[in-house]
C-alpha cells in the first residue's frame, strides 16, 4: 500500500509501481482526483485500466457522474464503511488479490489460536465518549476498540494545531485552496472516527471557504475550537482502567515453543482470515520478549500496510531466529 499526498504523486505512483487498485480521494492539493484519474487513463496498458474507486463526502448524482466521466470505476461515500469498501474491492480485483479481503468460510484456527482469540478480547468500551458516536465508530473498525482508541489518539496528536492552522489559512488570502483541503480532510477524518459534530462544523466551514465567506468562517471558529477541545478532553479523560487494559504494566512472556506454535497458526490465517491474524499479531507483541519486540513490530507494520508477502517473509525470519536460539 502506498499513500500519496496529492494527485500528481498518485499518477506517478501508478506509472512507476505495480498496484491492484487505486482508492482516489477527490480533493487533493496540486492535482485533484478527477484530473489524476484522467491522466492515469492516458497511460499505456495495462496501467491505464487499473480499477479506480473514488472516495468523497459528495454523494450527489452529479458528483458520481463526474467520477464516472473522468474514468473511475466506482464511487464510495465518506465516512467509509468497511463492508462496502471490501465488497467493491472484491468486485474489481482479481481473485488472486481478493482472497485477503474476507475471512474464509472455514477459518484455519487451532485450539491454541481460539484460546488466544477469546483471551485477547478488547477491553471494556467506555459507556460514552463525548463528541464521539461510539457505536458507529466501533462498527467501522469491526468492533476493535483498542484499535479505535489508538486511531483517536493519533488523530488528536496529528491535528493538535488544527484550529490555529485554520485561522492562519483564513488570513492568508493567497492560500485559499489549502484552507478548503484542510477543512475537507478534517471533515472526512472526523466522520470516519465518529466525531460527528466536529465533522459537521468542518463541513460548514468548508462550504463557507468555497464561497469566500470570511465573515461566516470567523463566526464559526469558536464552534470549531469548542468541538475540538471537547474531543481532545474526552479522549484524554478515558479512565486509567481502560488505558491500563490497552497497555498493561506487566505481561506474560511466551516461551519459544509457545511462540513457534502461534507462528504456525498465524501463517495460514494470512491467506484466510485477516481479522484473526490481526489478533494473533497483537498477541505476539503483548507477550514478546523485549529483544524480540522490534522484529514483531516490523511484522505488524507490514501487515498494517497489507503487504502480506512481506509479512510472511518477516514471520519466517522471526521463526528461524527463534529456532536458532532455542
Amino acid at each position: 500500500m502506498t499513500l500519496c499526498s496529492n494527485g500528481a504523486l498518485a499518477v506517478a505512483a501508478v506509472q512507476t509501481g505495480t498496484f491492484a487498485a487505486v482508492l482516489m480521494d477527490m480533493q487533493m492539493p496540486i492535482m485533484d482526483g478527477l484530473e489524476a484519474t484522467r491522466r492515469i487513463r492516458l497511460l499505456a496498458a495495462p496501467k491505464s485500466s487499473i480499477p479506480i474507486i473514488a472516495m468523497t463526502a459528495n454523494v450527489s448524482q452529479q458528483d458520481q457522474e463526474k467520477c464516472l466521466a473522468a474514468g473511475m470505476n466506482a464511487h464510495i461515500g465518506k465516512p467509509i464503511e468497511v463492508k462496502q469498501l471490501t465488497e467493491l474491492l472484491a468486485h474489481y480485483l482479481p481473485l488472486s488479490e481478493t482472497h485477503h479481503l474476507a475471512p474464509s468460510k472455514t477459518p484455519i484456527m487451532s485450539p491454541t489460536t481460539v484460546k488466544i482469540s477469546l483471551s485477547s478480547a478488547a477491553p471494556a468500551v467506555p459507556q460514552q465518549l463525548v463528541g464521539i458516536d461510539l457505536d458507529t465508530a466501533i462498527k467501522r473498525v469491526n468492533g476493535n476498540w483498542p484499535f479505535l482508541y489508538q486511531l483517536l489518539r493519533q488523530f488528536i496528536d496529528d491535528q493538535q494545531d488544527i484550529v490555529a492552522r485554520v485561522q492562519r489559512l483564513m488570513h492568508d488570502l493567497t492560500d485559499e485552496k489549502n484552507l478548503i483541503i484542510t477543512l475537507h480532510t478534517l471533515k472526512g477524518t472526523a466522520a470516519n472516527l465518529g466525531a460527528t459534530a466536529l465533522s459537521e462544523i468542518a463541513a460548514q466551514m468548508e462550504h463557507a471557504a468555497k464561497n469566500q465567506r470570511q465573515d461566516l468562517l470567523a463566526e464559526m471558529i469558536p464552534t470549531l475550537d469548542s468541538q475540538w477541545q471537547q474531543l481532545v478532553n474526552a479522549i484524554h479523560s478515558i479512565s486509567v482502567e481502560h488505558t491500563q487494559a490497552l497497555n498493561p504494566a506487566t505481561k506474560t512472556v511466551m516461551s519459544n515453543t509457545e511462540t513457534q506454535t502461534l507462528l504456525a497458526d498465524l501463517q495460514p490465517l494470512l491467506d484466510s482470515d485477516l481479522a484473526a491474524a490481526q489478533i494473533l499479531i497483537q498477541h505476539l507483541i503483548d507477550t514478546a520478549r523485549d529483544q524480540h519486540l522490534s522484529a514483531i513490530q516490523s511484522i505488524q507494520q507490514a501487515f498494517i500496510n497489507f503487504d502480506i508477502d512481506q509479512t510472511k517473509q518477516l514471520l519466517n525470519q522471526y521463526s528461524s531466529s527463534i529456532l536458532s536460539t532455542s
